[in-house]
């Protein structure tokens, strides 16, 4: 099976429909066309994505067959994560002149300007919710060639990890920083 999957790290509202008003509407558009575009390059044949309960997404109307493999949070209370998941910390750091949006092992880091960034860091519990978000992506495209992934930034390097060591080769990966 091809696995093309997007890290996110602008954040899963702008993944959400467009609105009336939106905000974000351009932030919107730029990831659609991401998203119709790589569905062609990559033959996509189903889109599984974190997102939301019950949110209506860009990727769920596309036109693809799509489901949230996202973990409810009914099984992360049962798993004894809901609380760290719904908590986690902004962690401020001083970097210096050098200071960039990165993806790291430690997690996200968001550059805020004069040298600091915000580090949204994983929490032991993400393997919890990426060995969900994984094994439903495989069971709902169990017999397809192509799928792609929509995750949090965080859950990137992780859901790469097992994909690579089912798949090998044919997983592809890209992040998604917003319009340029």
């Amino acid at each position: 099976m091809n696995v093309l999957i997007i890290g996110n790290c602008v954040g899963h509202r702008v993944q959400e429909a467009q609105i009336e008003d939106d905000p974000l509407a351009s932030e919107k558009k730029h990831f659609e066309n991401l998203l119709r575009s790589e569905i062609l390059r990559f033959r996509v044949e189903f889109i599984g994505e974190e997102a939301l309960e019950g949110s209506e997404t860009i990727a769920k109307h596309l036109g693809i067959p799509w489901a949230n493999i996202d973990m409810p949070q009914a099984i992360r209370g049962a798993k004894g994560i809901a609380n760290e998941q719904s908590t986690r910390p902004r962690i401020p750091t001083y970097i210096g002149p050098g200071a960039r949006n990165e993806l790291t092992e430690a997690g996200y880091q968001i550059v805020q300007g004069g040298g600091w960034v915000v580090l949204e860091p994983r929490l032991p519990s993400d393997i919890v919710r990426e060995e969900y978000m994984f094994d439903r992506a495989v069971r709902e495209a169990a017999r397809l060639k192509s799928i792609m992934v929509i995750c949090g930034v965080n859950h990137l390097l992780e859901l790469q990890r097992r994909f690579r060591s089912k798949y090998g080769d044919q997983v592809e990966v890209k992040l998604w920083q917003g319009a340029r």
